[in-house]
């Protein structure tokens, strides 16, 4: 494990002790699905997401729709984005703007900032939902939640659903959950039962019990093991997430199946369809990130110093809100703003929204498409996104880096990424595949098991196979780049023979 310097740096460890951060979110063990505005839905095994900004991931991911939507599967190192998220397990359902479906078991969660959390998460549904289950330590925050036993239901609007055993959690909203969360239905309430110990917040939510269902815009649910979260918003995730339902939810389960939201994310052992605004799918392994909201998680997690610093240890994996941040196996240090540590193998990718992707891309369509397939090393596009079978760095405004295998993407910025990307469909679609390694970004996100460094505002990594992206600004990138089929996308040092070729032609018409 590195270390990174940044203005709200992320330091965590094995077990994670302490997080400081607005929006902190701290995941431990398999986190699975996230769903937001530019909700990452990424999983072992991702199936469909229907939603604006829906992210489908998985093992073998299939299809996204999305604007900027980015499907990221097997192993995400890094990635450092304004609404990153980290996400590994298995994803199942979302339909919710940012709604995350987290499984284990998730069931309901009735409120407006309700959290719905069990070691089964089900379903949630909220705008800025959480849900976890697993097993949450502790949680410090204004609006803290301690959760043990079981928790069932919450709906809020920016609802964190919390099962398992939550430890600390230190934020505005912070959730403490541990057990099993039932049932909370308040405006920014948690009903925490089981074991819950103490909660100090203005608007504290007790979760017992097991959560079933969340509704909430942005809604999270996460599972798993969560320790210590300090964030406005902090959440601690670990378990299996399993379902969300919310105005950008993310369906995250074993399997995810299907998603229908504006914003949706349907993720599943296969990952087909993926609709969203600037969706991004990523699993497996994430390493690094670092980004306005950046989370630090892994297996260990050691410590984390920022503003919205997360702390997450054990297996993070899915975490969806409007600035959520997947995190997965063992994320050391960061330090960003929201800087996000992923490790992996990230490595370089330098573009505005460039993502470097490797594996073997094989077909884009888009207006500004890019065609990417085995080792892309260098992809120059506003949305552009660099991702190979090793990326190593990208620095691009909305960056994605991508793992595992994407399949398909169709949305206006959709990315298709599979063990074989096939097809991308978007504006600003990016294709990876293979192992992300580095990806900075104003909203990169950094993930894996072994998170390591990204400098970035929206950053992601991402790796695996890619396969193809059909979109507006699409990226097509293969072994040899082929040809972009649309007109934003054309290389620098190829405008001029262009515009040649387009002057020829006009003489000729004429």
């Amino acid at each position: 494990m590195v270390r990174v310097h940044d203005k709200n740096a992320i330091k965590e460890t094995l077990q994670l002790e302490s997080i400081n951060d607005k929006n902190a979110i701290k995941i431990i063990s398999q986190m699975e699905s996230i769903n937001d505005k530019n909700a990452i839905k990424i999983t072992s095994q991702l199936e469909r997401v229907h939603d604006k900004n829906a992210i489908k991931i998985t093992s073998q991911l299939k299809s996204i729709n999305d604007k900027n939507a980015i499907k990221i599967t097997s192993q995400l190192e890094r990635v450092q984005d304004k609404n990153a998220i980290k996400i590994i397990s298995q994803m199942e359902r979302v339909q919710d703007k940012n709604a995350i479906e987290i499984t284990s078991q998730l069931e309901r969660v009735h409120d407006k900032n309700a959290i719905k959390i069990t070691s089964q998460l089900e379903s949630i549904n909220d705008e800025n939902a959480i849900k976890i289950t697993s097993q949450l330590e502790r949680a410090h925050d204004k609006n803290a939640i301690k959760i043990t036993s079981q928790l069932e239901c919450i709906n809020d609007k920016n609802a964190i659903k919390i099962t398992s055993q939550l430890e600390r959690v230190q934020d505005k909203n912070a959730i403490k959950i541990t057990s099993q969360l039932e049932r909370v239905q308040d405006k920014n309430a948690i009903k925490i039962t089981s074991q819950l110990e103490s909660i100090n917040d203005k608007n504290a939510i007790k979760i017992t019990s097991q959560l079933k269902s969340i509704n909430d815009r942005n809604a999270i649910k996460i599972t798993s093991e969560l320790e210590r979260v300090q964030d406005k918003n902090a959440i601690k995730i670990t378990s299996q997430l399993e379902r969300v339902h919310d105005k950008n939810a993310i369906k995250i389960t074993s399997q995810l199946e299907r998603v229908h939201d504006k914003n949706a994310i349907k993720i599943s052992s296969q990952l087909e369809s993926i609709n969203d605004e600037n969706a991004i799918k990523i699993s497996s392994q994430l390493e690094r990130v670092q980004d306005k909201n950046a989370i630090k998680i892994t297996s260990q997690l050691e410590r984390v110093h920022d503003k919205n610093a997360i702390k997450i240890t054990s297996k993070l994996e899915c975490i969806n809100d409007k600035n959520a941040i997947k995190i997965t196996s063992q994320l050391e240090r960061v330090q960003d703003k929201n800087a996000i540590k992923i490790t992996s193998q990230l490595e370089k990718v330098q573009d505005e929204n460039g993502i470097k992707i490797t594996s073997q891309l094989e077909s884009l369509n888009d207006e500004n498409a890019i065609q990417i397939t085995s080792q892309l090393e260098r992809v120059q596009d506003k949305n552009a996104i660099k991702i190979a079978s090793q990326l190593e760095r990208v620095q691009d405004k909305n960056a994605i880096k991508i793992t595992s295998q994407l399949e398909r993407v169709q949305d206006k910025n959709a990315i298709k990424i599979t063990s074989q990307l096939e097809s991308i469909n978007d504006e600003n679609a990016i294709k990876i595949t293979s192992q992300l390694e580095r990806v900075q970004n104003k909203n990169a996100i950094k993930e894996t098991f072994q998170m390591e460094r990204v400098q970035d505002k929206n950053a992601i990594k991402e790796t695996f196979q890619m396969e193809r992206v059909q979109d507006k600004n699409a990226i097509k990138e293969t072994f040899q780049m082929e040809r972009n089929r649309k007109r934003d996308l054309k290389l620098k040092n190829k405008k001029k023979g262009v515009n040649k070729d387009q002057k020829k032609k006009r003489c000729k018409s004429l």
